[in-house]
């Protein structure tokens, strides 16, 4: 049967018919195919006359997840047309799909946002779909959906509701221009639709009104436009910084309420954006800024103090504007909020201080301020929230990588260690990895290793954190095949045996973990072989493996741990499995294969099967069976 075949009264009253079928897959099939007809006028028209909208009330509470969602579609096509909306009145759905905005499943509320959407595009269906329910409400907070098009029926939505004169005030009270003007600033593309709408020059007006909420709006709007190169230069060209300055200085004198203190923060928000680029921070310099910062860092609102370090750490990283700085001395102030427990303000007081001291006055004061007594703490603090990818994103965007290489020449034993595990921890992350290569760390990670040469074996704690971290930064540099390479290149290999004899645990696991990772790379296991570090491995598999089969500390089953992982590692390569032969590995997998530790026991497994696909050393394994590939090690 054609297309209009289909279209024809009789097939359409036949699927009809369907709808009340007590089989659900009748039933939703059925409904797809309705709602499918209903994209054309001519399908709508024809499924209008079999009266398919008399059974849409019963099925959106059908027990059927995709019947639900398949009706919504239908009416939502319906609704499309002008032919067929109006019909769409006498049955009132609305509250009904108002309801399944916050449906358990994720196609359900997508479908119901896009009939509400349809149908609120005519002026008395829009009226029907405020008066029944919170649609408005459950448009906002779809517009936080994990889901692309479910955030763009949301949009749809309120756009809709908001072009007619009726509806529009019910969009004002829902507060939800904050989300709208975000999701378009998130991307360049979207922040360029609001500049080609002269969103900025509008947004300069909107800073003289005389309600709050509205000058917030203005100055959030203006903050994120700022965030984009491609559309900071229209933001400068509005000369906003001003403007914005006085926003400041009415919050710092009056914190009446609420509404004042979101005035305030949006402003220092946006003079914060502004100042990433150097015109941009000329210009916050030009109104005095700086000046104003001092009273904005005592403010009650951590947001406010976090977005003033933020702004005074852009201004001290631009050459043009770094010396302002000098004139107010933040840094006793900021040298305070390293103590404050929000991570924002941490971060952006950290970052400032960082910023200042690239300049020889800017380091004499972060001096005079003792803001190295916290710089370990501070680097710390950055090390365990990189542990976590979502932290590590946040550490990365701080340019943490940067300030990390620069702690690196510390004189303090402790700040240089915490430093490696920042770097260390980041380069774990796929994501954030990228961000640590391209500061190429493996020289002044292979120098800490260096400078302590005569303490490998450790007489004292200092250096054994930071040859410890050194060695966890390359190990997991190592992971990544650019990685691996460069720590070939700086010759960390010359330091792994250093570490494999060395009296600390945890040195000795991350030297087993750099050798592993770096033979499961093609282009860097030569380099391994060329050491032959396999009598050491395996001593370590002995010296730990005896009490591994009955009691032993977790420091011995890591280190036990990352022998097995290195081996296995190095046996997938014909000369490397002859050489863990040769150095006796197979005198010991029996009873490492009966330990009590799940991946040390994958990891022998893992190396006899690499063993038995050599023919070199097929014959030494053939009486094992029973391994299978684990997944690569990543440490932190």
């Amino acid at each position: 049967m054609t297309w209009s075949g289909i279209l024809s009264p009789s097939p359409c009253l036949q699927l009809v018919s369907l709808l009340s079928n007590q089989d659900i897959q009748i039933c939703r099939y059925a409904v797809l195919t309705l709602a499918n007809l209903s994209q054309w006028p001519k399908g709508a028209r024809s499924i209008l006359d079999a009266k398919a909208d008399k059974y849409a009330l019963d099925l959106l509470n059908s027990a059927d997840a995709n019947t639900r969602a398949y009706t919504c579609l239908m009416l939502g096509n319906l609704a499309r047309h002008k032919v067929t909306w109006a019909a769409i009145l006498s049955i009132n759905p609305c509250s009904q799909l108002v309801s399944l905005l916050t449906d358990q499943d994720m196609q359900v509320r997508q479908f119901a946002a896009f009939a509400l959407a349809n149908l609120s595009r005519w002026l008395k269906c829009a009226e029907l779909v405020v008066n029944n329910g919170k649609a408005p409400e459950h448009a906002l907070t779809l517009l936080n959906s994990s889901d692309d098009e479910t955030r763009a029926e949301a949009c749809r939505i309120l756009g809709n509701l908001a072009a007619h004169e009726s509806t529009w005030p019910v969009i004002l009270t829902i507060n939800s221009c904050w989300q709208l003007v975000y999701l378009l600033n998130r991307w360049p593309q979207g922040a360029q639709l609001v500049v080609n709408a002269k969103a900025p020059k509008h947004a300069l007006v909107l800073l003289k009104s005389l309600d709050a909420r509205t000058r917030a709006y203005a100055c959030y709007m203006l903050g994120n436009l700022a965030i984009h190169e491609v559309t900071s230069a229209a933001v400068l060209g509005t000369n906003p910084c001003l403007p914005l300055m006085s926003q400041l200085r009415n919050g710092v004198i009056r914190y009446y309420s609420n509404q004042d203190t979101q005035v305030c923060r949006c402003a220092a928000l946006a003079l914060a954006n502004i100042s990433r680029w150097p015109k941009g921070a000329e210009s916050v310099v030009d109104v005095k800024a700086p000046e104003q910062a001092l009273a904005l860092l005592k403010s009650p609102d951590t947001s406010t103090r976090a977005y003033t370090c933020y702004m005074l750490a852009n201004l001290a990283g631009h050459e043009e504007t770094w010396a302002a700085i000098l004139g107010i001395d933040p840094c006793l102030q900021l040298v305070s909020l390293l103590r404050n427990q929000d991570i924002q303000v941490y971060q952006y007081a950290t970052l400032m201080l960082a910023n200042l001291s690239q300049w020889l006055e800017g380091a004499q004061l972060v001096l005079d301020a003792k803001a190295l007594d916290l710089c370990a703490c501070c680097a710390s603090a950055l090390a365990n929230l990189s542990q976590r990818l979502e932290g590590a994103e946040f550490v990365v965007d701080a340019k943490a990588p940067k300030h990390a290489m620069a702690l690196l020449n510390s004189d303090d034993d402790k700040t240089r260690a915490e430093a490696c595990r920042i770097l260390g921890n980041l380069a774990r992350h796929k994501a954030t990895s990228g961000a640590v290569l391209a500061v190429n760390p493996c020289l002044q990670l292979v120098s800490q290793l260096d400078k302590n040469r005569g303490v490998i074996h450790f007489k004292s704690d200092q250096p054994i954190q930071v040859c410890r971290y050194a060695a966890l930064a390359l190990a997991n540099l190592s992971l990544w095949i650019q990685g691996a390479e460069s720590v070939v290149n700086t010759k960390s290999l010359e330091y792994s045996l250093a570490l494999l004899n060395c009296t600390d645990a945890k040195a000795q696991a991350y030297a087993c973990i750099m050798l592993g990772n770096l033979s499961d790379h093609e282009a860097t296991w030569p380099a391994v072989l060329a050491i032959n570090p396999c009598l050491q491995l395996v001593s370590l598999l002995t010296r730990q493996g005896a009490g591994l089969i009955h009691s032993y500390s977790d420091k011995n089953v890591e280190v036990c741990q990352c022998a097995a992982f290195a081996l296995a590692n190095i046996s997938r390569w014909g000369k490397g499995a002859e050489s863990v032969v040769e150095a006796r590995a197979l005198d010991y997998t029996q009873d490492l294969l009966n330990s009590p530790d799940s991946p040390t026991r994958e990891y022998i497994r893992d190396m006899l099967r690499h063993l038995l696909f050599h023919a070199t050393t097929i014959e030494s394994v053939m009486d094992l069976r029973r391994f299978f590939v684990p997944p690569r090690h990543m440490w932190s």
